[in-house]
């Protein structure tokens, strides 16, 4: 029997799937706003600004001019619009400020960016919920096709 999915495994299937979008060969890393009715409000995924080309070849030197995923989502949304924001990975402290700028209060994550972890113990401060969850989207798909 297929298990319907509960609205964080939702918000965070749409987040995977926008990361399918990225064109960094290191992290692909989406993002998905749902508003507190749980319609989406946007998706994002991190990539090159618009007229902008990035050498994906070399790692750290890409680094500077990529566009995170929430960025490319909340660019999207007005303040106060996003309830929710799933991200395949947990927020820089850029991101976060930005987050807490568009008065989202519940951030939910499936990894954790291991090159800035600051905000995870900054989120308290702005009154912003960092939530957990373990997510694989092959794992989720298998879990939930149609036979």
């Amino acid at each position: 029997m297929q298990v319907r999915p509960n609205w964080d495994m939702y918000g965070m299937s749409l987040a995977h799937v926008a990361a399918l979008r990225s064109e960094d060969p290191f992290c692909k890393v989406g993002s998905a706003g749902l508003r507190e009715d749980h319609s989406l409000v946007a998706t994002g995924y991190n990539g090159a600004p618009p007229g902008i080309c990035i050498d994906w070849e070399d790692r750290e030197l890409r680094r500077p001019y990529v566009c995170h995923a929430e960025m490319n989502c909340l660019k999207y949304a007005k303040p106060g619009e996003i309830s929710t924001l799933y991200i395949t990975m947990s927020p820089c402290m850029a991101c976060l400020t930005s987050i807490a700028a568009y008065k989202i209060k519940k951030v939910v994550y499936s990894s954790v960016y291991d090159k800035d972890q600051s905000a995870l113990e900054a989120a308290a401060k702005f009154g912003i919920s960092l939530n957990y969850l373990h997510f694989n989207l092959k794992e989720y798909v298998e879990l939930h096709s149609v036979s």
